[in-house]
């Protein structure tokens, strides 16, 4: 699982997203008369902004803490993820991500920036807000 979820880490997106901008691409080249070379260059190039952005979204940087991350509760060897994602929800309920992340020196596990808590909490704005469009039709 840490291995899955550093490869989201590290492509800034889930799997899920990836295979949304293959499912969208699919539609837009399916009917061959009316294919839009328009669409297809604007969610290439979201998905380029997301690969190649400075942070990964908010949702991975939690996922890959619950596997780094373990409680009494858990194996190191194993992970649930239902388990996880009470543990994630908590862990969201209980405090800023910038409280936990920024004071943990995520960096010192993988590679992530060392940003100021201002730059981190824009780029984490901004990361979001690229991640609402999603990998979408134009």
């Amino acid at each position: 699982m840490a291995l899955q979820v550093y490869e989201e880490f590290n492509m800034r997106m889930t799997k899920d997203v990836l295979m949304d901008y293959i499912t969208n691409v699919e539609k837009v080249l399916g009917n061959p008369k009316q294919i839009n070379i328009g669409e297809i260059a604007m969610m290439t190039s979201r998905l380029k902004e997301r690969v190649t952005f400075v942070i990964p979204t908010a949702d991975i940087i939690y996922k890959f803490a619950s596997v780094a991350y373990f409680d009494k509760n858990e194996s190191p060897y194993s992970y649930d993820p239902e388990y996880n994602a009470e543990k994630i929800k908590k862990w969201k309920e209980a405090a800023d991500i910038t409280d936990f992340f920024i004071v943990q020196q995520l960096s010192d596990i993988l590679p992530f920036p060392r940003l100021s808590e201002e730059d981190f909490n824009l780029c984490s704005k901004v990361m979001e807000e690229i991640q609402q469009l999603g990998m979408k039709k134009a």
